[in-house]
């Protein structure tokens, strides 16, 4: 499900414009892909219209603008 886009990006905060009526609460996990990367974020805070998320990984090659989904399946950790 499509949440929004990307407006800006530090080192681990990635804030991202939500659509209207799109249903995210705090501790989801998003995902945006570029090219054959993935990168995954926490929502740590809604604010209105924004969404102020937590980086899991990396955020190199990351840009504003980049569509935002939300996961089906939440956070997954490999255990063995």
């Amino acid at each position: 499900m499509l949440v929004g886009k990307i407006i800006s990006i530090s080192d681990i905060r990635v804030n991202i414009f939500r659509l209207e009526n799109v249903d995210v609460k705090i501790g989801d996990v998003l995902e945006a892909t570029v090219g054959d990367k993935s990168y995954e974020f926490e929502v740590a805070e809604i604010n209105n219209n924004e969404i102020i998320c937590m980086a899991l990984k990396l955020v190199i090659g990351l840009s504003k603008g980049v569509e935002v989904y939300k996961k089906s399946d939440g956070l997954e950790v490999e255990y063995s």
